[in-house]
């Protein structure tokens, strides 16, 4: 009976549920177990006969999971179960199996992988996403809209402009990303309490050699854990990088509103379906699923950071939570990307409506460019500004133009062809188009030097 959606296969890809199964993680549990004891019969440890019965059970090792759980409702004790299953299999050579290691060395290395192999798919992820944003920076450097503060009209600005943000604020989590990997990917071997002192040998680098072989690399020095600080770390940037696709999806869903239709997001014309109710629906649900798992993603955090305060050299307060909080942060971190990759893609940009915004409301937004000249012809900046401020806000300042054409002040010391070309929102976006395009490129350039 499954109860989380993502066990019902609503959330997450195929593949990343795959690597947070039972079954991948057990398999892994054995794997490191494998490489183990290939490392303990390099150091003089244990025989080759019995290493290469264990190498042969553990290469082709299909665990049971019933039988698994069979075991652990009497042990009580997933790790210990799983290792007697095995055991099992391997017959008198199965007394190596776990020989000098802890449960938590095998739990921890498990989870470095599992992040290393979930990160390459965010990863993949977020740099797609990266790379739409600077190709819609490109392709709308010079389509101007209004820009909006407060929920008003402030000042225009371009597509591209804001693509470009988008670009740019994606590119900082890519590279915080890539930081943070060398300190993420971290596995141990060290037995119980950190020390090594059930492996019985003077070789102190069996433990690095066993996690260059799994692909990651081993701490400095653990406890019986492996310090919680690194998983804090990547479930913090998880939470960041929701929050940005938060914000973006945010911004989508408010140019989407009937009353401004700038952007829209993918919709199937033929089938999709915006309310049970009222047919001409069109509603965002991909931008406002983002908003949703961004709030749950944000509240791993607080567990995540309480899990970095163990007793002594260890305790479990931590193990329950973050059977929820590893996986799922993945999970969703993963969703939101796809989502906002889907989003970008297929976005739709309503000209004709962003053309409308621009007239609709006189254009008082660039009463800061009249302003600006006035002072630039010797008017006191604080007359020039409060001049303004009364026409923007006489009732009839829809008809805005007329009313600066009709203004002693303003007539009086511009012409009415400088007036003109004042009022023309193509003439005051600055280098938005120039920063968009300079950020498009540097945001394309660090995705490939990387």
């Amino acid at each position: 009976m499954n109860i989380n959606p993502i066990d019902e296969g609503r959330y997450g890809s195929l593949e990343m549920r795959r690597l947070f199964s039972k079954k991948f993680k057990y398999q892994t549990y054995i794997e490191i177990e494998k490489e183990l004891v290939i490392a303990l019969f390099e150091a003089g440890e244990i025989a080759r006969h019995d290493v290469d019965i264990i190498i042969q059970k553990a290469e082709h090792y299909d665990p049971d999971l019933k039988a698994i759980s069979d075991i652990e409702s009497s042990t009580r004790h997933e790790v210990a179960a799983v290792i007697k299953h095995f055991s099992s299999l391997c017959g008198e050579a199965g007394k190596y199996v776990h020989f000098g290691a802890t449960s938590s060395d095998i739990l921890d290395t498990t989870t470095a992988i599992q992040l290393k192999k979930a990160s390459t798919l965010l990863e993949r992820l977020l740099t797609e996403l990266c790379e739409l944003a600077c190709n819609h920076a490109f392709e709308h450097q010079d389509l101007i809209m209004i820009g909006r503060t407060h929920g008003q009209q402030a000042l225009p600005i371009t597509l591209g402009f804001k693509f470009a943000n988008w670009a740019d604020e994606l590119s900082r989590h890519l590279i915080r990303f890539r930081q943070i990997k060398s300190r993420l990917f971290v596995g141990k071997l060290a037995g119980a309490v950190g020390a090594s002192a059930a492996i019985e040998t003077d070789d102190i680098s069996i433990e690095s050699r066993v996690m260059q072989r799994l692909g990651i690399t081993a701490g400095n020095i653990s406890t019986q854990i492996v310090h919680r600080d690194r998983i804090a770390e990547f479930i913090c940037f998880s939470a960041l990088l929701a929050s940005s696709l938060d914000n973006i999806a945010t911004e989508i869903r408010n140019l989407q509103r009937t009353e401004i239709d700038e952007l829209r997001e993918p919709f199937g014309l033929a089938h999709q379906i915006g309310s049970s109710t009222m047919p001409h629906k069109r509603n965002p649900v991909l931008c406002e699923n983002i908003c949703s798992l961004a709030r749950l993603l944000r509240g791993m955090v607080i567990p995540a950071m309480e899990n970095m305060v163990s007793w002594h050299e260890r305790d479990l307060a931590n193990s329950a939570n973050e059977r929820f909080i590893i996986p799922q942060a993945c999970l969703l971190l993963e969703e939101i990307l796809q989502k906002a990759v889907t989003i970008f893609k297929d976005i739709s940009i309503n000209r004709d409506s962003i053309e409308r915004n621009l007239r609709e409301f006189g254009q008082k937004y660039m009463a800061e460019a009249v302003m600006l000249e006035l002072i630039k012809h010797g008017v006191d900046r604080q007359v020039a500004y409060h001049e303004l401020r009364s026409l923007s806000h006489l009732q009839d300042s829809d008809e805005f133009e007329m009313l600066v054409k009709n203004n002693l002040l303003i007539t009086n010391t511009l012409s009415i062809s400088i007036i003109e070309e004042l009022l023309k929102p193509k003439n005051y976006i600055g280098h938005c188009a120039e920063k968009a395009i300079l950020v498009a490129q540097n945001v394309l350039n660090e995705i490939k030097n990387g």
